[in-house]
């Protein structure tokens, strides 16, 4: 079965500030997976205070991923496209992971700057 995952912003720019392969991670943790990136990360990715090499990167590697046109903006945007397409959340945003776990949204995020990993509802206590 393939698992539905939407990048957040900060997740798009993991490859290129922690060397992760986040499609050999993603295909390690569920075997299949399909990518999908908010417009509104699209359109924030455009604004941050990133180096324009990050951006180039990321804009570049988004390409490569499905878009899921959004109403909403910055979490909002990640937890419409979620829903929207049955999916996790891949983030290292505490406050979007509290909020999807919350919605029973689980998330990916990275861990010791090397791996990533999934987690349900088991991190509503932090």
């Amino acid at each position: 079965m393939t698992v539905n995952v939407v990048i957040d912003t900060n997740a798009l720019l993991i490859p290129f500030r922690f060397g992760i392969n986040v499609d050999k991670e993603l295909q390690r943790i569920y075997g299949s997976a399909t990518i999908y990136i908010p417009s509104s990360v699209i359109d924030e990715i455009q604004k941050i205070d990133i180096t324009d090499n990050e951006r180039k990167s990321a804009i570049a590697l988004s390409h490569k991923y499905k878009i899921v046109n959004t109403i909403n903006k910055g979490d909002r945007g990640v937890i419409e496209a979620a829903n929207f397409v049955n999916g996790v959340i891949f983030t290292n945003d505490r406050n979007l992971m509290r909020t999807a776990l919350k919605m029973k949204i689980s998330v990916v995020f990275m861990r010791k700057k090397n791996h990533l990993e999934l987690h349900g509802n088991d991190l509503l206590e932090w």
